[in-house]
């Protein structure tokens, strides 16, 4: 079952659902499909199948008196079709997405993004969250000041988007094509392509009908100064497009000063992390480099997010200084990064990396030892990311 619809008025949309139906049966059959929104029947009729056969149904209808999905009041709407012995269920919200000048608007409304990346891990469960964790982890999110979280580096759980979807917690969702120090010529390699254009379609047809999903991101950290990225990007933008017109495209680039994909994507997100592998908060030079080359590239209207930024903090080690490896420390680079980022008017929202500890690989190849992946900051002093100079103790 798909479901399509666009908004004609504040509470009134066109709306299509597309039903596929395959039978199973050695003979012709005939069998009834009623079609119900929160329980209440809008739609009955018959339909055919041939012996082993398949048939599509489509049905478009206007409705009204809907409540749309938003954040404040996260308004759903349970559609379930029956078919003879068999039913699908689904929920969906109404809502529509889209960028003015830099801005993300939901429902016509201005967004600024304040949300953390996660990894979908738990210390004693694995991957294996078990749901009862993930409902606690979101209540220690929300706390934190966030309305949104950054799915990294792969598609998460659908209990966990049922829960964003209740909540009105907006969700970046993205495929694992990562490649921080990836060779630029693997992404042109035609079982390299057609992965991630399985994986990108197999995201979008499995959670297409979460309203809490604003963004389909292609790739993160891919070497997007090279052609053969571009190429990549263009295949996985145009997939995206044909798919789904009702959200945003979004990538995240570690090249921002060097990128040359930025023209062709919804959204652009930045992984810098200034103040930890430079040594040194250098956000401002950066970013004034990047917007100048926004417009070189036709991204000057092309919202803008911080995906990627912060620091390690050693769980207790805290003090009198901020020096390195410290709670503090993290504590103040997430504060005065989060500060300068919210002055910046071309910036409409952060992720910082990231919610909490997860596995990395210590014994890493790179030439400094700041501790990859590592920066957590759900141990010690927690940032409160709506207001960076209040800290929650935690």
């Amino acid at each position: 079952m798909r479901i399509t619809y666009e908004m004609t008025g504040d509470s009134s949309a066109d709306t299509r659902i597309v039903l596929k139906l395959r039978s199973m049966s050695d003979k012709p059959v005939d069998v009834p499909v009623s079609l119900y929104r929160n329980n209440e029947i809008f739609k009955n009729q018959n339909a055919y199948l041939p012996a082993k056969g398949s048939t599509e149904l489509v049905l478009e209808q206007e409705w009204s008196d809907l409540q749309r999905w938003n954040q404040e009041d996260p308004a759903l709407y349970m559609i379930r079709a029956v078919v003879g012995q068999d039913d699908l269920t689904d929920r969906i919200g109404f809502r529509t997405v889209e960028t003015r000048d830099k801005k993300i608007l939901l429902n016509g409304k201005e967004l600024y993004l304040q949300g953390v990346n996660r990894h979908e891990e738990h210390p004693e469960w694995g991957f294996a969250f078990p749901n009862k964790l993930m409902t606690k982890e979101l209540d220690i999110i929300r706390q934190m000041g966030c309305n949104t979280v950054r799915g990294s580096h792969y598609p998460q759980s659908e209990y966990w988007l049922d829960l964003l979807d209740e909540q009105g917690i907006l969700f970046w969702s993205e495929i694992p094509i990562w490649g921080a120090a990836f060779p630029a010529k693997e992404t042109d390699d035609p079982l390299f392509v057609q992965r991630a254009l399985t994986m990108m379609d197999e995201m979008i047809e499995r959670d297409f009908h979460h309203p809490s999903i604003l963004f389909w991101s292609v790739h993160n950290e891919i070497d997007t100064r090279s052609q053969q990225a571009y190429v990549l990007s263009v295949k996985l933008t145009e997939l995206v497009r044909k798919k789904d017109q009702s959200r945003l495209v979004a990538f995240a680039t570690m090249y921002p000063m060097t990128d040359i994909c930025l023209g062709l994507f919804d959204v652009i997100g930045i992984n810098y992390y200034g103040g930890w592998y430079f040594g040194h908060v250098e956000f401002e030079e950066m970013l004034k480099v990047f917007h100048e080359r926004c417009n070189e590239y036709g991204a000057e209207y092309t919202p803008v997010l911080m995906t990627e930024f912060g620091g390690s903090g050693v769980y207790g080690d805290s003090g009198w200084e901020p020096r390195l490896f410290s709670e503090d420390y993290q504590a103040d680079l997430l504060g005065k990064s989060l500060k300068l980022f919210r002055s910046d008017p071309k910036i409409s929202g952060t992720y910082v990396w990231q919610f909490a500890d997860t596995r990395g690989q210590l014994l890493s190849h790179q030439p400094h030892f700041r501790d990859r992946h590592a920066p957590s900051i759900t141990r010690g002093w927690l940032t409160n990311i709506a207001n960076p100079s209040l800290p929650i103790v935690w």
